[in-house]
């Protein structure tokens, strides 16, 4: 018998748009270079289309049958909603207001244990439906790309600030100030996938 050192499935739903984002979508039409966001932008909510999203993602999800073992959610308060949304499409009785999703995952360490829900799944393609216990996980490294001196700027204000860069070889590796380049977010995302081989081999998990 071959022994797997990899987890079976991985399932991976990018957070939903958050309020943020529609701000300097806004902006952009306007022809504006930057907007001021207030202190805190991880903490910016999702949107109204951000939250439809998310249930639809959690909808597509359940139709699969795919059940997932263990949920890995990035520390941003809009991925944290956006798990909460697809968690609760799945079948998770889950609070919908914002209070109970953010102490789901309150004083939470990197790799450190949310909780361990149980619930029953409802059944899916015939099967009957059978009480599962889903450990939920927040996980630093699942963040999104830390833009330095970019957070706040539309397209026209970026590229006055990327200019820079301009002899930089490789975008990969182009850094703006205070943030991380791209080769900076693969090397902890690849840090935390080789994590996911050794501790959750065999099973399907929802990042």
């Amino acid at each position: 018998m071959v022994q797997l050192t990899w987890p079976r499935r991985l399932v991976v739903i990018c957070r939903g748009e958050t309020a943020a984002e529609v701000v300097l979508r806004e902006a952009e039409e306007r022809g504006c270079q930057e907007v001021l966001l207030e202190p805190g932008a991880s903490r910016s909510p999702l949107s109204a289309r951000g939250l439809e999203t998310a249930r639809e993602a959690g909808k597509r999800l359940f139709a699969t049958a795919i059940r997932p073992h263990a949920v890995f959610v990035a520390p941003e308060l809009a991925a944290r909603q956006t798990a909460v949304q697809v968690l609760r499409a799945i079948g998770l009785e889950l609070e919908e207001d914002l209070p109970a999703a953010h102490s789901l995952i309150s004083g939470a360490k990197s790799w450190g244990k949310l909780g361990e829900l149980g619930f029953v799944w409802p059944a899916v393609r015939g099967s009957a439906p059978g009480t599962v216990r889903v450990e939920i996980w927040q996980e630093e490294r699942l963040r999104d790309r830390d833009e330095g001196a970019l957070l706040g700027l539309t397209s026209l204000g970026r590229k006055k600030v990327m200019a820079a860069f301009r002899n930089t070889p490789g975008i990969l590796f182009q850094r703006p100030p205070g943030g991380e380049s791209h080769a900076d977010v693969a090397l902890r995302s690849r840090s935390f996938l080789a994590e996911l081989g050794r501790h959750f081999a065999g099973e399907t998990l929802l990042l």
